[in-house]
């Protein structure tokens, strides 16, 4: 699944032309809210920052809790280490 998810994120980079792709993690949304109303052509302060997690999930579980950490984490770098480098050179600063 996550080889399956590195490659379909790899297949996105490929076909968007960098000028209209932004790329921004997911923890840094809140804090680059500017860039994003720039990017996409809103006016300045049209996103609301006290509105940034109104979706959040009501789950009260970790789906990842039976999951071993060392093992999880073995996966995600073997399966996602040649995306996650292109992203690191290419698109996150």
């Amino acid at each position: 699944m996550l080889r399956y998810w590195s490659e379909t994120q790899a297949a996105v980079l490929e076909s968007i032309p960098g000028g209209r792709l932004l790329v921004i993690k997911t923890e840094e949304i809140s804090s680059r809210l500017d860039q994003i109303e720039k990017f996409v052509g809103l006016p300045p302060e049209s996103l609301d920052p006290e509105s940034s997690h109104s979706h959040r999930t009501k789950q009260d579980w970790d789906p990842l809790e039976n999951i071993p950490s060392g093992y999880l984490r073995e996966c995600v770098e073997t399966h996602t280490a040649e995306f996650r480098g292109r992203m690191e050179k290419e698109f996150i600063p």
